[in-house]
Formats: C-alpha cells, sequence, structure tokens
C-alpha cells in the first residue's frame, strides 16, 4: 500500500522575545533537543495542589541558518545565535578565519584565509607571521606584511576564500659542490625550492655531482641520503660531507742550533747594567714593550755577519690524497716560533747579524725573541817590548753602546800591564784624539825607557850596503827580478866601505818602561876592532873615527871579523837563473857558461870556460871564451881590449883591441878597431859583416854558396860610429829647433811671450853648429886611411865584397891565396897573391 507524505505549513504564533544570544562558528553544535517530559503539580501555602500547566505544543522551532542532526542543533554559517521561549534562530555574523598549514614537501608555508563579515575589524597580519615563525618559519623566508595585508583584503573585498596561499618568499631549488682551500673535504648543499621557485629534483644532485671528477664517493650512501632528505620536511641540506681526502701528515719540527757561546750570568748581567745604564739606549732599543730589557735571559758577544743559529735541515712528512685522487706533497715541519727585533737578518738556512754588538735572547713558550743591540767596549791595548824598553798602545774607539774610550781606562790599562816610566803624555793624548776622529791608533810609541850607556867597546857602521845573500832582487813595481840578485858585495876602488866608531869607556845604568833599572852592560853593539889587508886602506876623519876605503875593485869579503876584497870573481858553474846577473869593477873568471837572456858586465877581463849564447858579455878589459858563442842573433860580445873565442855564429863582437878565433865566424857582425884574425884550416868568415881597421887574416871568405859577406877595412870605424851617433843627434836639435819655431808661431798669433822660446831656439842653433862641425872633423879623421890587407889563406869566394874609403871591390871568381889592400895613390882596393 503506498502512502504519501504531505507537508504543509501551518503558522505558529511563538513568543518574538530573545531570552538570550551568542556568537558561534559554522558547522558547530550550539544545543542538544531534550524529549518533553510531564509536568509535576505544586503546592500552593494552604497545601492545595497546583495543577502542572500542561502545553499542547512542546516542539521546538529553528530558524534560518540552523539545522537539527540527531538531537544536536548544528550553524550552517557563523553568526549570532538567537535564542527564545520555543526557538533558536541565526543571523549570519562570520569572522575573519585564517589557518597555516606546511606543504606536504614540507618547503612552503600556505595560508587559508575564510573572510568574514566585512564589518569586522582587519585581521592581524603580525598575528599570522608569528604563527608562521612558531612553525620554524623564519623571518627572512616570509612575505613582507604588506603583501599578505594586500592579499588579505583583496579576499575580504571579493568574499572569496584564501586556499593554500603561500607566505614562503619564492625561492628556486639549487644544489652546491663546496671545495675546502686545502682540497681535502668536498661538500654538497642542497636547498628545496619554496612558493613559486622551481622545485627540486634528484637530477639536479647528478648533474652537479658530475662538474667534479670526485674520487672516493659511496654512491650508495649518498643516494639514500638524498632520497631521505628529498622526502623529509627538511629544507636544506647543509654541508654533507661527499668525500674527505688524506691530510699530508707534517714532517718533525724544525730546531735552532746556536753557533754562539752565551755569557756566564754574572758577566750577562754586567753588560746589561752597562746597557740599561747609557743615556743612549733609546737610540737603539726599539720596540721596548715587547721584549724589555730586563727579560733578558740570555747574552752574547757576536761581530757583524756572524751567523748566530742555523735551522735544522727540514724534515718532510707523508704525503696526502685530496678529493679529486691527487697526490699531496708531505709538509715540512714547522720552523721555530722566532721573533726579530733590531739587527737580525734570518734566512731559509740561518740567523745572522747585521751588526757588531750584543745578542740579546728570551725563550719562552716556545718562543725565541732575538736582538742585537750594536755594541763594542773601546779597545786599548798596551804592549811591551821584550827588552822592555817601549811601551806602544793600540786603541780603538768604542761603538754602540760600548764603553766610551776615555783617558781614565788607558790609564787602569797601562797600570795593569806595569808600564809607570818614560809614559810622555802628548803621544798619548795624540793617540786619543786620533782614535776618537776614527783613524787607526796600532802600536803606537807612548813611553820609552832610559836605554844603559855601555861600557868600552868598538861599533861597526857600515857605510856601503852588505848584501843580503838573497836570490832576487825588487823591481821599482814591487815584482821579483830572478836575474839581477843580491848575493855579493861589490866595491869600487875608494868607495867608503866601514865606520869604526870608539864607544865610550864609562857606563850609565837605564830604566825600562816598568821603572826597574838596568844595569850598564857592555855595549851589545860594540866588537872587536876587525882586521884587514892590503886591498882596504884606512883614513881618519874629522872627529878622529877610522874610516875604511877599497884600495881595490872587487867583492867584499867579511869573514871572522877579518875584512878583503876578492878583486877576481870567481863563479862556479853557469851564469843562469842560480847565479843571476853579474855586475862586477874588476876581471871575472866563470867555469860555465853564460845562459840565454843573462848578462855579465865586468870592469876588467872576462874568461868563459863554456860558451856565450844569447846573452851580453861586456868587459873593460879583455874577454877570453874558451867554447865560442852562440848568439842565436842576440848574442854580443864586447871588450875594451881583446877577444878570443873558439867560434862565432850569429853574434855580435866588438872590441877596441884584436879579435882572435880559433876557427870560423858564420852570419855574425865583427867590429874590431885591431885586426881580425880566424886561425887553423877551418878559419872562414862567411856571411855577415866585418869592419877591422887592421885588416883581417882568414882561412876563406865567404862560402861556395855564394852568400854575401862584407868586409870593410884600413879606416878606424870608431870615429865613424862617433860620427854617426853625433849625426843622429844633430838630427834630434833639427827637430827641436822645428818644434820651437811652431811655437813661436803660434805665440805670436796669439800674441804670447816669445823671449823663452826664442832663448831656446838660440842654444839650439848654437848647438847645432858645434854639431854639425863636430861631424865635419870626424869626418876628416875617418878619411885617413890605416895600411891593412885582407889576407886569405885559402879561398876567396864569389858573393865577398871588401870595402875601404867608399871604394867596393866584389869578388866574381873563385880565388886562392890573395890579399887585398887599398891604394891611396889609385884611390882603389887592389890584389896581390900570397907567397
Amino acid at each position: 500500500m503506498e502512502t504519501e507524505k504531505v507537508e504543509h505549513r501551518d503558522p505558529v504564533t511563538l513568543d518574538g522575545r530573545v531570552q538570550r544570544s551568542f556568537w558561534a562558528p559554522a558547522d558547530t553544535c550550539v544545543a542538544q533537543l531534550m524529549a518533553a517530559k510531564t509536568g509535576k503539580p505544586g503546592k500552593n501555602i494552604y497545601g492545595k495542589v497546583i495543577p502542572a500547566i500542561q502545553d499542547d505544543d512542546t516542539a521546538f522551532y529553528l530558524g534560518s541558518g540552523l539545522e537539527r542532526e540527531k538531537g544536536e542543533i548544528l550553524t550552517r554559517a557563523a553568526g549570532w545565535v538567537r535564542v527564545g521561549t520555543q526557538w533558536a534562530d541565526l543571523v549570519p555574523f562570520a569572522k575573519h578565519v585564517f589557518n597555516l598549514r606546511i606543504s606536504g614537501d614540507g618547503t612552503t608555508l600556505l595560508l587559508d584565509f575564510t573572510p568574514g563579515d566585512k564589518r569586522l575589524p582587519f585581521p592581524d597580519v603580525g598575528t599570522i607571521l608569528q604563527e608562521a615563525k612558531n612553525k620554524g618559519a623564519s623571518a627572512e623566508c616570509l612575505l613582507s606584511e604588506d603583501e599578505i595585508t594586500a592579499a588579505l583584503q583583496r579576499a575580504i573585498k571579493s568574499s572569496q576564500a584564501l586556499i593554500g596561499f603561500s607566505l614562503s618568499c619564492d625561492r628556486d631549488a639549487g644544489v652546491r659542490i663546496d671545495i675546502s682551500p686545502d682540497k681535502l673535504t668536498a661538500t654538497l648543499n642542497v636547498v628545496k625550492g619554496r612558493g613559486k621557485g622551481k622545485p627540486l629534483q634528484l637530477s639536479m644532485v647528478s648533474a652537479a655531482l658530475s662538474e667534479y671528477k670526485l674520487k672516493g664517493i659511496k654512491l650508495e650512501k649518498l643516494k639514500a641520503d638524498i632520497i631521505a632528505f628529498y622526502k623529509s620536511q627538511e629544507l636544506e641540506l647543509c654541508d654533507y660531507i661527499l668525500v674527505e681526502g688524506r691530510a699530508p701528515v707534517g714532517g718533525e719540527d724544525r730546531s735552532l742550533a746556536f753557533g754562539i757561546a752565551f755569557l756566564p750570568d754574572e758577566q750577562a748581567k754586567e753588560y746589561l747594567g752597562r746597557i740599561e745604564a747609557n743615556p743612549a739606549l733609546s737610540r737603539y732599543l726599539k720596540k721596548a714593550e715587547e721584549f724589555p730589557l730586563v727579560s733578558t735571559d740570555r747574552v752574547a758577544v757576536i761581530k757583524k755577519d756572524q751567523e748566530l743559529a742555523r735551522f735544522s735541515p727540514p724534515s718532510f712528512g707523508q704525503p696526502g690524497v685530496d678529493v679529486f685522487g691527487a697526490i699531496i706533497p708531505g709538509a715540512p715541519g714547522n720552523d721555530p716560533l722566532l721573533h726579530t727585533f733590531e739587527n737580525i737578518r734570518v734566512s731559509r738556512e740561518s740567523i745572522e747579524s747585521d751588526d757588531d754588538g750584543l745578542v740579546l735572547m728570551l725563550q719562552r713558550e716556545n718562543e725565541t725573541l732575538i736582538r742585537v743591540l750594536p755594541y763594542r767596549d773601546a779597545r786599548v791595548d798596551v804592549a811591551v817590548s821584550k827588552n822592555g824598553m817601549e811601551a806602544t798602545l793600540s786603541c780603538e774607539k768604542e761603538y754602540g753602546l760600548g764603553r766610551d774610550l776615555s783617558l781614565e781606562l788607558v790609564q787602569e790599562t797601562l797600570k795593569a800591564a806595569g808600564v809607570s816610566f818614560g809614559i810622555e803624555t802628548k803621544a798619548l793624548s795624540d793617540a786619543l784624539n786620533d782614535a776618537h776622529a776614527g783613524y787607526a791608533v796600532t802600536e803606537r810609541p807612548i813611553a820609552n825607557g832610559k836605554e844603559p850607556i855601555p861600557s868600552g867597546g868598538w861599533r861597526l857602521i857600515w857605510i856601503v850596503k852588505v848584501a843580503s845573500g838573497a836570490a832576487l832582487t825588487l823591481r821599482a813595481d814591487g815584482t821579483a827580478d830572478y836575474k839581477n840578485q843580491d848575493k855579493a858585495t861589490i866595491v869600487a876602488q875608494g868607495q867608503p866601505i866601514l865606520e869604526i866608531v870608539s864607544i865610550g869607556r864609562d857606563g850609565q845604568d837605564g830604566t825600562d818602561v816598568y821603572g826597574k833599572p838596568i844595569m850598564a852592560p857592555k855595549d851589545p853593539k860594540a866588537t872587536d876592532l876587525p882586521e884587514w889587508d892590503e886591498t882596504i886602506r884606512e883614513e881618519l876623519n874629522e872627529n878622529g873615527d877610522r874610516v875604511l876605503i877599497a884600495a881595490r875593485n872587487g867583492e867584499l869579503k867579511f869573514e871572522r871579523n877579518r875584512l878583503s876584497i876578492d878583486t877576481v870573481w870567481k863563479i862556479a858553474g853557469d851564469i843562469g837563473p842560480s847565479s843571476g846577473n853579474i855586475r862586477f869593477p874588476g876581471p871575472v873568471a866563470i867555469s860555465g857558461s853564460v845562459l840565454t837572456g843573462f848578462l855579465v858586465v865586468a870592469g876588467g877581463d872576462v874568461f868563459v870556460s863554456g860558451s856565450v849564447e844569447a846573452a851580453l858579455v861586456s868587459s873593460e878589459g879583455g874577454v877570453r871564451i874558451v867554447e865560442g858563442v852562440k848568439g842565436a842573433r842576440r848574442g854580443t860580445v864586447r871588450a875594451r881590449k881583446t877577444i878570443e873565442a873558439a867560434f862565432t855564429e850569429q853574434a855580435l863582437l866588438m872590441a877596441i883591441g884584436d879579435i882572435t878565433l880559433k876557427s870560423s865566424a858564420l852570419l855574425s857582425v865583427v867590429k874590431t878597431n885591431g885586426k881580425l884574425t880566424l886561425q887553423g884550416e877551418r878559419g872562414s868568415l862567411i856571411g855577415g859583416q866585418c869592419r877591422a881597421k887592421n885588416g883581417i887574416d882568414v882561412q876563406n871568405l865567404g862560402a861556395e854558396n855564394n852568400s854575401r859577406t862584407t868586409v870593410s877595412f884600413g879606416q878606424d870605424y870608431l870615429i865613424k860610429d862617433a860620427a854617426e851617433a853625433e849625426e843622429r843627434e844633430i838630427d834630434r836639435v833639427k827637430a827641436l829647433i822645428l818644434k820651437a819655431d811652431k811655437t813661436m808661431k803660434e805665440l805670436a798669433r796669439n800674441g804670447g811671450d816669445m823671449a823663452t822660446v826664442r832663448q831656446e831656439k838660440i842654444k839650439l842653433v848654437k848647438l847645432l853648429e858645434k854639431r854639425t862641425m863636430r861631424v865635419f872633423q870626424l869626418h876628416e879623421r875617418f878619411e885617413e886611411h890605416v895600411p891593412s890587407e885582407v889576407v886569405v889563406r885559402g879561398t876567396i869566394y864569389p858573393g865577398a865584397v871588401l870595402e875601404s874609403h867608399n871604394r867596393y871591390h866584389e869578388v866574381r871568381v873563385k880565388k886562392q891565396r890573395v890579399a887585398f889592400a887599398f891604394d891611396v895613390h889609385l884611390g882603389r882596393i887592389i890584389e896581390r897573391p900570397l907567397a
């Protein structure tokens, strides 16, 4: 059976008075409906029953905005609930409602806002922000109050709720890998996106890792940790360690080894006290507050550039590995902690001083403080001679903070040395003044004792320079000359040798610089009267002292207090490096040879048992050479008398007397104002030139190879040499005259005084006339003829040229046993055969 429910509404009259009212939010249970109950009768004061009021209408009526649901009255909107006797309704009046929540990935703070009645006050944005902070949001990550206010105003104005409005600032997700400066740590930093920013994707981590070639990453662990972070509510993953390298191990720390001797404590305190009392300390001591003088615990004396200490060699530790897998070399040990002040120079290996002075050092808590203050006490040294007769002073002024150089210091030193006698005040003052001026004062005599006067004797005073016996002499430039040696004392006849002085007979005591008396001894300089022979003669000078004078030329000998002169110098061996050059005023006898580069100059005859090489032999007498002359174009033998030799080769022979050779003369120059004789079957004159005043006597003249051999004879060739010397002097005088003329012209042009130059020219002109006349006279004398012949006992060869009085005769064919002479009547050289 079907039924139909029909509902119709009948008007109900209710008491419209509001008994109570309250505000309730939407969807809220504001009351519960209870079933109606029968009333209970009452009683009045008289005890009569008052029947219960019975109301036929027990229903409770709901107005708009309220609904009944299972015995509960619920609001469907926010507003004011009015309650009457049997009724209730809701006048809509919603509040502004907001709610904060965090997004599902935990990165963004969301605002849900339902606008209420527009007449209500505007929501407190500060409250919203405070609640956001309470939920863990930081102020810098939230929108500003103005931005939130604008969003709420738009919602209220449009009555449109805000659902999931982001209060967080927009931020893109980011991934960054940081490498520590030492490359020993690689860290990962991941930031999730926020607001409208780019969200985090796992591929961003992979992309960042691919940019670096890190070694040793634990990929599985990294992957798990990244996914866990991605799913977590954490916004940032900071300083996540991807990989750690292995740091290199440092070597053993370096140490300091001091190479200076530190002073004992007492002496160090004395120096420090002296420095502290010096008023000039502030000029040298800097940063005294960092290293006070009183805190010094070690002191040493040092020189400029001296090494104070040396660092131990660096020690390298084990190598490490960085996050890229590269090897990091092991680091050396640390240097000692060092704090340097004045005048300290530190290098990689050592510590040195930049000045003379005192090293001041302080060691504390593994730190070394060090400085050098300029310091050097004034130096005063007094030295006394071994015989105690002289005291000398060496002094140097102070430096830096050192003790001053003063007279008191010198007097203290003199007293300590025991010097008390003969002190010269002026010499002492001059020495101090010089030292203060910066001059070196070394061994300056400042005190002299009183020499005792010896008694009796003779004193020998050498007038001649006595040879030292040295195998060399010194040239003017200081170089050694081994050819001219100092082995013999050579004297000339009439030369003073020795003065013999008589010393007084009465002695007198002396005093040394210590003030001690010195008894008068016999004069140590006195000697016995020497003896001498006939080669020395004695004279008396004006004061009666004896003077010994050489009576001969020769070598002075003084042996066993006897004087003599060897008139002949006998030399054993060669004239060479062992003997040096020979210069002797008398005869010389040589048992060896005269070697190349050396010379023999004698005032008498010279006898050579050996040969003469490329050397010089010069004699005021005659020369005799047993083995001959091998001149090598540089050997020269000259004699004022005669020359005798076995032969000559490529040498120059000059003699005023005759020259006699036992065999040949080869390619030599021979000049004699006597006669040249070549003896024996081998007495050949081959090549070279010969000038012989008295002619020549030879076995052969020239050679088969037609070598040119020139012979001049019949004239005084010494006169010719003199004329040639005068001609050279005339050329020199002419040059001086021309120079004087040029000077006079310049003076005349410049208006100068020509008187002096004119007088000089007049002298030169007179000298020129004199020398010209002299040359003329010499040439006249040279033209005088000396009777002589060129005698060839054997053969004369083509190439031989004979000359006399400027007339020449050249041999063109070989001839035997002939003689040549100059015929003064015919004016030419004539030839004759030998008998």
